[in-house]
């Protein structure tokens, strides 16, 4: 069962208030918040919050050209999506991960190693260890964390 979701813009364009929003910008579309940060949600990077509404921002972006440089809002907010589900029998594991995984291995590919390194014997932190290299390895530029 596949219960995460990555929190970016895109995800939230068929949400008609959202969208009517959208509309009313003139995009330039590079999928990352000031060029950075891909997600919407993060408990850390403390440069994308706390802006005091109406005032000039005092950090270094890279502004586009005529941006007054205020934001009325936070970029990201820390507020995390909670869901629950009961661990029944017939699950067989349960992996965490942030998006340094799931930016390089689909969720499907992900169950499929772990089910095959757990069928040759190796242990929840040896199937982490080897998921977290080989997102390294196929060139995840986040931080890679991952618990099974």
């Amino acid at each position: 069962l596949y219960m995460g979701r990555l929190h970016r813009m895109a995800n939230h364009l068929n949400n008609p208030l959202v969208l009517s929003h959208a509309q009313q910008v003139d995009w330039v579309v590079i999928h990352r918040i000031c060029g950075e940060l891909s997600v919407s949600r993060s408990i850390g990077d403390p440069d994308y919050k706390n802006f005091k509404p109406g005032e000039k921002v005092k950090a270094y972006f890279s502004w586009p050209d005529g941006h007054n440089q205020i934001y009325m809002a936070d970029l990201v907010i820390p507020n995390p999506e909670c869901r629950s589900r009961d661990i029944i029998p017939e699950d067989e594991f349960l992996i965490i991960a942030s998006d340094g995984l799931w930016d390089v291995i689909s969720t499907a590919e992900a169950v499929v190693m772990a089910r095959n390194m757990f069928s040759e014997g190796k242990t929840p932190s040896e199937v982490s260890e080897e998921l977290a290299n080989l997102s390294i390895q196929l060139g995840s530029s986040d931080n890679v964390t991952i618990v099974i």
